[in-house]
């Protein structure tokens, strides 16, 4: 195609539009030129091309989904810890160490190298926020299906420490609406200043309710047979009684009638006072 028919499709207006048509005319010459497919081309690569803004913010949502996934890695190390009950301050650190040198893929210990030394995410504090977040997630999840079941039953037990602390242990017993099945949640364990049973009851009460459980849904009440808890008239459940409904019932916690079982049945046998006292 010669540079006087090229210039009129490029800087000068078209007008013959007589010898335009067919298969011989003005049109199909130009559709067929060298110059015309090599624009052509180009305007297709400038389509596909994205912009330099484009480009990096698609790198910058790879290194974020990588590092993302990295961190989850972080994370179900940390979490085999909290499940094993294993020290996280203190084997947290270790286990990363072994994490990247079992890691053949290298992401690991690259995240690591990648990270500023004010975030390298092995410190005791982050496993410790970690623990934390995962407590979070879980009790979230157990309130819910508190939440949904139609009645609860409450556990409480109240102990002394090492440190003479006086702490009050709540767990729930409620109907999983997804299994159908009875299921039984650690709530909290808190401490408390008194060892009265309208201490207790109210510590309980205010402790449900701040994590949003209809007590009137209480319909069982588990505690040990002391009668700080076991009163008929005075006792934790029978506050629970006269503040919600006549109906909850009182049961006397399994664990602790078979433990004295147990003791009244070893009071007269001569080998299991020695071995007592010898563990004393």
């Amino acid at each position: 195609m010669n540079t006087r028919t090229r210039s009129v499709f490029t800087t000068q207006p078209f007008a013959n539009w007589k010898n335009a048509p067919g298969p011989s005319g003005t049109l199909q010459k130009h559709q067929e030129s060298a110059y015309h497919r090599t624009t052509f081309q180009n305007l297709l690569f400038r389509q596909t091309e994205r912009s330099v803004a484009q480009k990096l913010f698609n790198v910058s949502e790879l290194e974020r989904q990588e590092n993302r996934q990295r961190f989850s890695d972080l994370l179900e190390g940390a979490y085999f810890l909290f499940q094993h009950e294993l020290p996280h301050t203190t084997l947290y650190e270790p286990l990363l160490e072994v994490l990247t040198k079992i890691d053949h893929s290298k992401k690991l210990s690259t995240f690591f190298d990648k990270c500023k030394k004010n975030a390298s995410y092995d410190s005791t504090a982050t496993v410790t926020e970690l623990l934390e977040a995962t407590s979070e997630v879980i009790d979230k999840q157990i309130l819910t299906k508190i939440r949904e079941s139609i009645i609860i039953s409450i556990m409480a037990d109240e102990g002394t420490d090492i440190n003479h602390h006086q702490n009050l242990s709540i767990c729930t017993r409620y109907c999983n609406q997804d299994t159908g099945e009875p299921t039984e949640s650690f709530i909290t364990l808190l401490k408390t200043k008194n060892k009265d049973a309208q201490t207790i009851f109210d510590t309980i009460v205010k402790e449900l309710k701040s994590k949003n459980i209809d007590m009137k849904k209480v319909r069982f009440t588990g505690f040990d047979g002391a009668s700080v808890f076991s009163g008929e008239f005075n006792g934790v459940s029978a506050k629970f009684r006269q503040m919600y409904s006549n109906s909850i019932l009182f049961m006397h916690c399994r664990a602790h009638v078979l433990r004295l079982c147990l003791l009244s049945a070893c009071e007269d046998k001569i080998e299991v006072q020695e071995s007592l006292l010898t563990l004393k």
